[in-house]
């Protein structure tokens, strides 16, 4: 396998929970945020990766989630006026490596 990524997935709900739990089973390390806690119930048992509770436009979130360690960032929030603006600015702000939006 190439080398371990460190991911960020915003939003588990359908497609979020997929990717994340895809993602972790190829050995990469991930963190995935949603606001509701009952989403994570989504997730495969196979996930291996961080869980964090809350609003992914809240800095105080995405520092607990440690964006600044991700080399990509995926939202799929299934909300433009989050996903979109979120990817954008907090792509550069964090000067992340890659990201991906899916709506």
């Amino acid at each position: 396998m190439a080398k371990s990524l460190d991911i960020t997935v915003i939003g588990c709900g359908r497609l979020g929970s997929i990717l994340a739990t895809h993602l972790s089973q190829q050995g990469h390390k991930v963190v995935i945020i949603d606001r509701d806690p009952s989403a994570f119930d989504c997730l495969a048992e196979e996930f291996s990766g961080f869980l964090v509770t809350g609003d992914a436009a809240e800095m105080n979130v995405l520092k607990t989630a440690k964006l600044n360690k991700a080399q990509v960032m995926i939202a799929v929030t299934g909300k433009d006026n989050l996903a979109l603006p979120n990817l954008s600015c907090k792509s550069n702000q964090w000067k992340l490596h890659r990201n991906q939006l899916k709506n």
